[in-house]
């Protein structure tokens, strides 16, 4: 199962209220045999905009982020129990991709720039973009005048 990300404000509620809203969504994301990895509290701030939900216009909210393992077909249906949910003012779901594993060799980068491999590949010749070839008559720009020569040059 891929990896999502689901970022959720919630309206400005009290402690229980939040705590009951968030067990809420942790029930949505367990029936839909998720399983959650990482949720952060990113605190609560000022919207970057008005946000209008459920007749009312929020100017403040608490940000979570839910980090969970969900299978490609219900995500559909977590999106719409997140739009049915009163407490939530917006929810947004995206696919994350793992970081790919990768070589960090020390000698590598302790030698001087001109010396390392990246550098080597970068500045290999087959690699380089050859110039177009022109052709040698003709000129780099047509001339609309109907004369054989630039005549604006002095």
């Amino acid at each position: 199962m891929p990896i999502y990300e689901m970022t959720l404000l919630f309206r400005i509620m009290t402690r229980p209220e939040l705590k009951e809203a968030l067990a809420r969504c942790g029930k949505y994301l367990f029936d839909e045999g998720a399983v959650i990895r990482k949720i952060e509290n990113l605190g609560t701030r000022k919207c970057p905009y008005k946000i209008r939900s459920y007749f009312q216009k929020e100017t403040e909210a608490s940000y979570f982020l839910f980090t969970s393992d969900v299978s490609r077909d219900s995500i559909y249906q977590l999106r719409g129990a997140f739009i049915r949910d009163i407490d939530i003012i917006r929810g947004s779901i995206r696919m994350t991709e793992e970081h790919k594993p990768f070589e960090c060799t020390a000698e590598n980068e302790a030698l001087p720039v001109p010396y390392r491999d990246t550098t080597k590949k970068m500045l290999d010749p087959r690699n380089a973009k050859r110039p177009r070839p022109t052709k040698p008559n003709k000129p780099k720009w047509g001339f609309n005048t109907g004369l054989k020569y630039y005549p604006f040059q002095r």
